[in-house]
């Protein structure tokens, strides 16, 4: 559809050649070099459609130009080919960053992506290092309390920290109270 509405835009330049004052030239190419900049706006993502619309559409129009034949038709036809060069330009710059976008966002999603499965395995390694650690001091608690001699540790302040059973049913007192 863009290589039909660039052909249709460039075959509204012909009438051009046929007569009409210098307002109709430049008002035709004001509004199809309008148009052409509308393309390098929102065709560009796609270039082949850009591409399509922007040179059967600027191509008939600087020749219809140039077919004028007077005094301002040679500079005009310049400055549309310069223009028509601008724009294939920008074209490519908005094609180039429109790509760059999107491999950006495709790079942060799997980014994203990584980071949420390896915080999935940290959250997962946490669980087991807990449990191990959980049986680790149930089995330590079973021998500490199993031992039939009084057992406690203190901190350098001197306060109990543990007690094992021992010591605490000799005392009278839950462990916790010590």
């Amino acid at each position: 559809w863009s290589a039909v509405a660039g052909v249709m835009w460039g075959l509204a330049a012909l009438p051009l050649m046929w007569g009409g004052g210098i307002v109709q030239e430049l008002f035709m190419v004001f509004v199809i070099a309008g148009h052409a900049s509308v393309a390098a706006t929102w065709l560009s993502v796609i270039p082949s459609a850009y591409w399509a619309y922007l040179f059967p559409c600027m191509v008939p129009l600087i020749g219809a130009v140039l077919a004028r034949n007077n005094d301002l038709s040679g500079l005009l036809a310049v400055m549309l080919t310069l223009y028509t060069g601008v724009l294939t330009h920008f074209g490519w710059a908005a094609f180039r960053n429109f790509r760059d976008s999107i491999e950006a966002n495709v790079e942060r999603e799997e980014a994203m992506r990584q980071l949420a499965q390896s915080k999935a395995d940290v959250d997962r390694r946490v669980l087991e290092r807990t449990a191990e650690l959980q049986r680790g001091q149930r089995l330590l608690q079973a021998i500490f309390d199993s031992v039939p001699i009084w057992l406690f540790v203190k901190d350098t302040a001197g306060r109990f920290l543990a007690v094992n059973q021992h010591m605490a049913k000799d005392l009278g007192l839950e462990p916790r109270q010590i």
